[in-house]
């Protein structure tokens, strides 16, 4: 069994085709909506998912970007993936714009040849992938006055107020969205639960949800089987939201890339209609790898 975590704050509809790609009859699903969604939006969710017994719905947060709300809302949900004692293999964190881009049958094919293996994106700060090497992300104490990031790293960088930096941790960013075995998310779940110190640390650190993960991984006796790869699909700049010409290069883009980023079918649904139907057709077919 796949555990999933689903960050949504939007496109409710949307987010009920992605519950139901990911198969929640033989998959656990997490949902966090964001709480500034209006509660007929969130009821309708709910009432079109309430006939999955794997499906449950984490407490609501306000999840603004760049605050350590993601990060929350994130470990909240582990904390019940492990306290239920689930028997899941690995964890995918996703937002409620992604979408599988091959078939349940070729995720969990994949999965199987990499049981040893985390996969999240990532790389050592300071980087040229980063703004000024993104160093002012966490050297320099970022307020959380307002619930705008981008005003709150303003000011920052008027009062420039220096952090003592948690001795013998080195720093790494890379994508929010991973992949994690079973091992790595019990570890990340008790790692979080007793070391407040450096939860709390991360609080007061701009865009904490592209760090958090990364540094705790990568600094722990797991970073030998953490695989330098998130298993996304995405075109930058951007992410690019895929529209129905970017469809063949979806089902085209190899065997590691099991999720797209980014979809609003407000825009265009046809492109997630056509994905839907062809994975549909490989978790019908044979179970020869593929789709």
């Amino acid at each position: 069994m796949l555990a999933y975590i689903v960050l949504a704050h939007k496109n409710m509809k949307q987010v009920v085709r992605l519950i139901r790609s990911l198969e929640p009859d033989r998959n656990v699903i997490l949902i966090h909506v964001d709480i500034r969604v209006k509660d007929a939006q969130y009821d309708f969710i709910k009432s079109e998912l309430r006939e999955y017994s794997n499906v449950m719905f984490v407490g609501r947060r306000k999840c603004n970007w760049g605050k350590f709300d993601l990060v929350s809302v994130t470990l909240d949900s582990m904390r019940i993936i492990t306290g239920e004692r689930l028997s899941f293999s690995f964890c995918s964190l996703l937002s409620g714009q992604d979408f599988p881009i091959k078939s349940t049958k070729h995720i969990e094919q994949f999965l199987k040849k990499h049981v040893g293996n985390s996969f999240i994106d990532y790389f050592s700060l300071p980087s040229d992938c980063w703004q000024k090497g993104g160093t002012d992300r966490y050297k320099h104490y970022h307020f959380n006055l307002f619930s705008n990031a981008r005003m709150d790293e303003r000011i920052s960088k008027i009062i420039r107020i220096r952090r003592r930096i948690p001795a013998g941790v080195s720093f790494y960013g890379g994508s929010q969205w991973w992949t994690l075995n079973k091992e790595a998310v019990e570890f990340i779940d008790h790692a979080a639960t007793h070391s407040p110190r450096f939860v709390n640390w991360f609080r007061n650190v701009f865009i904490p949800d592209e760090m958090f993960f990364q540094t705790m991984l990568i600094n722990s006796e797991l970073s030998e089987s953490i695989v330098n790869d998130n298993l996304r699909y995405i075109v930058w700049p951007g992410p690019k939201v895929f529209g129905e010409e970017d469809t063949q290069a979806l089902l085209d883009s190899g065997e590691s890339k099991l999720f797209g980023r980014k979809f609003d079918e407000t825009t265009n649904g046809r492109v997630l209609s056509i994905i839907e139907n062809h994975i549909q057709d490989y978790n019908q077919a044979s179970s020869a790898f593929g789709g």
